[in-house]
């Protein structure tokens, strides 16, 4: 787990990925953000609160861990870079977290993704501790499902979508994030892989019986 942001790598310098090698992506710098606060630990890496030097602004950045025992070792950078990508195909919509770089540690090869930092910082599954109007409902919803329709309408499957993953920021507004899971939608016909992905209790009718296509 990164326990402070290292110093800035040479003027020229380019960084490395565990074992030395240099990266296929061109990826920005973590020197770039200071890190404030963590803001929650998952499975696959930790998210913590970071000021932008650059600019001041604030912004919520996801550790992603390594392969290895304890989140150590080299990173797996094909499922970094399809979260990056999923995300980016999603830019833009007001109820999807947009993704704004990602960068990595020179010294260490960790890679960070960068994304908004939501105000309130609360999922829904937080939010949901009373009961919410029919109205409130409404307009959840609704910006959910627009939100599926710009995943879905940009070939993407999130494929985890659930109120733990759905941030709410002021005056009630929803952001779809954690795209950990998400993929690129095959073809018609093609085939997805056997196992089973996502979270049980959100699981589709159609994956449980097996379905692929």
């Amino acid at each position: 787990m990164p326990t402070a942001i290292r110093k800035r790598p040479a003027a020229g310098q380019e960084p490395r990925v565990h074992g030395g090698k240099k990266p296929r992506y061109a990826f920005g710098s973590i020197t770039d953000y200071e890190k404030l606060e963590v803001l929650g630990e998952g499975t696959y890496g930790e998210v913590f609160k970071a000021r932008d030097r650059r600019t001041g602004k604030k912004v919520a950045v996801k550790w992603v861990r390594g392969n290895g025992a304890g989140g150590h070792g080299p990173p797996d950078i094909s499922a970094i870079t399809r979260e990056a990508g999923c995300l980016g195909a999603c830019r833009g919509h007001e109820s999807i977290i947009e993704i704004l770089d990602v960068a990595t540690d020179a010294e260490t090869g960790d890679v960070f993704l960068v994304m908004e930092l939501v105000a309130d910082g609360r999922t829904l599954r937080e939010s949901l501790w009373r009961p919410v109007s029919e109205d409130v409902t409404r307009v959840m919803m609704e910006q959910l499902l627009d939100a599926a329709k710009k995943i879905h309408g940009a070939g993407i499957i999130h494929r985890d979508f659930k109120p733990e993953n759905v941030m709410v920021g002021f005056f009630g507004g929803l952001k779809v994030g954690d795209f950990g899971s998400a993929i690129r939608a095959k073809p018609a016909r093609v085939p997805y892989e056997e196992c089973c992905v996502g979270t049980l209790i959100y699981t589709s009718p159609e994956q449980l019986e097996g379905n692929r296509y």
